[in-house]
């Protein structure tokens, strides 16, 4: 059939239109495939975990990004690099169960740090064996940087230390171990436990134990403000170095410890506690903190309990000091104040001086393992419980002091005043020349409800001074002298013009030789119902062989009093009583 137009024009056969077919699910990958090569140029370029081992693998710098330690890995450094650092925001996990082969990991280091998180994170969830000979084991230095560890060993056999965060570090650890065998010399003072250090924080939960050996070494140490130590759970804190230091805080660092730690020290002249320049508050230290000297210390000086120096202020619950090596109980140095609340023990059996450390570089720890501590030491007697050179607030303590020469409690100061205040105390001393309560040049000793006894010692109470003032003042106190040759209270008074002081008011205090016995002026008073009583002489007033600067002039004042025995004085010497009010 001819279709042309009317106008002639001839027209092509119109194109067949077929209907689509594609289906839903074809269409769905076609915008797919287009969106993809539409957007692969936009899309980062994607970046994998670095893997190290499993295997003998080199040490690890991770600069940045993310990494893996596999399981049975070992990394050994040379001397003086780090076995793994990990810097510039990187994170890196040290997983023992990683496959292919799950199993032990262990990094070595010389003098390079062991575990270094250099503003980074180290994670280490199951695990890690660390070692080292010269550097720290685990360090997280900066703010940001953290290492957190479950499970390990720490083991230091140079000089660095095991755990230091430090200028804002965090560190993590539970259910670890630290040992540190190194047995440095006095001149080399690492080998630390856990440290913080510049606003570093360590939080430690779970600790098996911490063994140490070196000279100087501390085992819980903070130094620099908001720097801190958390120990969760009370570990066994065994100390084998001379002049070892339990626990060491400085400028501002705290350490914080559960209830009734223990802290063995086999080293002679060790110390427990060290406030330096810290303010510890009551609760920091947990109750019942408890410091044995196991060491008779027969050739070496003696360990201290806990000391406050350089304005330090620290407060202590029901705190313990026992063993044959014990010389102070607690120690405040010039400047400083230290309390005991609580029911506190103090047991003091060695025969030498005690002494205690003072830290004379500005840290206790730096990132540089080999570079650390040193300390000067400062010893002393006397051997004493509640030993004073500042001020000392005690309550419900018990003294004993089993020591030739030992003081209950000691007060005495060049410059200044040393005070010691006693409530509820109980003090006996059992050793040959031993003292209940001894104020010397400065010294004022307070107490009430209290109870001290000497026997066959020195004295109960003595004032024993060159220049300048002692005294002692007893309310409601009981004060027991025994023994052939114990004096209740004797006064010794060395100054040119300076007259010692004792008062008792209410109580007793009893002597089987002479309840009162005076070299040099002395003024006594006894009132509200005190009891001065001796079998033989109340009173004796004496001059010696060598004169003092001033005649013996021993005056007792009686208000309201009951008084037995004699009174006497030698040649040079007086004795003068007054009663008052009822005094017989």
């Amino acid at each position: 059939m001819d279709r042309t137009p009317p106008d002639g024009r001839r027209v092509a056969p119109r194109a067949r239109v077929l209907p689509l077919t594609i289906g839903i699910r074809e269409a769905l990958h076609l915008v797919a495939a287009r969106t993809s090569f539409a957007s692969l140029a936009l899309m980062p370029a994607m970046v994998c975990a670095q893997t190290f081992g499993p295997g003998v693998v080199a040490p690890i710098d991770l600069n940045g990004g993310t990494g893996q330690v596999l399981g049975s890995t070992t990394i050994t450094a040379p001397t003086s690099t780090h076995a793994v650092r990990v810097r510039s925001g990187g994170t890196l996990t040290v997983d023992t169960q990683a496959p292919p082969l799950p199993g032990a990991i262990s990094f070595t280091s010389v003098t390079g740090n062991t575990l270094f998180a250099d503003g980074a994170v180290i994670l280490v969830p199951a695990g890690v064996n660390l070692f080292t000979t010269g550097g720290n084991a685990a360090i997280a230095n900066g703010s940001g940087s953290r290492i957190d560890i479950t499970g390990g060993q720490f083991n230091i056999t140079g000089v660095g230390d095991a755990v230091v965060a430090i200028n804002g570090g965090l560190i993590n650890v539970a259910n670890a171990t630290i040992n540190s065998t190194a047995t440095a010399g006095a001149t080399i003072s690492n080998a630390h436990g856990f440290i913080a250090e510049a606003g570093g924080r360590v939080v430690a939960t779970q600790i098996n134990q911490i063994n140490t050996a070196a000279s100087n070494a501390v085992a819980l140490g903070a130094s620099g403000a908001n720097s801190r130590v958390e120990n969760a759970l009370a570990p066994v804190i065994a100390m084998s170095g001379t002049g070892s230091l339990g626990i060491y805080v400085h400028d501002g660092g705290q350490v914080f410890t559960p209830a009734n730690t223990l802290i063995t020290m086999t080293g002679t002249n060790s110390v427990g506690v060290s406030a330096d320049n810290t303010t510890v508050a009551a609760g920091t230290l947990g109750s019942g903190l408890r410091v044995d000297f196991t060491n008779p210390s027969t050739a070496q000086a003696s360990g201290t309990g806990a000391v406050a120096m350089n304005g330090g202020v620290l407060t202590l619950d029901s705190f313990q000091v026992t063993g044959v090596g014990a010389g102070a109980g607690v120690w405040s140095r010039p400047g400083t104040t230290i309390t005991l609340t609580g029911s506190s023990n103090l047991t003091m059996a060695a025969t030498t001086n005690p002494t205690f450390y003072v830290l004379s570089t500005a840290n206790l720890a730096t990132v540089d393992g080999p570079i650390g501590s040193s300390f000067a030491v400062v010893a002393g007697l006397p051997i004493a419980g509640l030993k004073s050179q500042g001020a000392i607030f005690s309550t419900g303590t018990t003294v004993n002091v089993s020591s030739p020469n030992g003081r209950g409690g000691y007060a005495e100061i060049n410059t200044g005043t040393a005070t010691l205040d006693i409530t509820n105390n109980t003090i006996t001393t059992t050793g040959t020349g031993g003292v209940g309560l001894f104020a010397g040049d400065n010294g004022v000793i307070t107490g009430r409800d209290s109870r001290i006894t000497t026997r066959d010692g020195a004295a109960a109470l003595e004032l024993f001074n060159f220049t300048s003032p002692a005294s002692i003042d007893l309310t409601n106190s009981q004060v027991t002298a025994t023994g052939t040759r114990t004096i209740g209270l004797y006064s010794a008074n060395r100054t040119t013009n300076l007259v010692n002081q004792a008062t008792l008011t209410g109580g007793t205090m009893t002597s089987d030789y002479v309840a009162i016995l005076g070299n040099g002026p002395l003024d006594v008073t006894v009132d509200g119902g005190a009891l001065v009583s001796s079998p033989n002489w109340l009173m004796y007033a004496q001059t010696t062989a060598t004169p003092f600067a001033q005649p013996s002039i021993v005056q007792l004042f009686a208000d309201n009093a009951t008084l037995n025995g004699a009174a006497g004085a030698n040649a040079a010497a007086t004795a003068n009583i007054t009663l008052q009010n009822a005094s017989h």
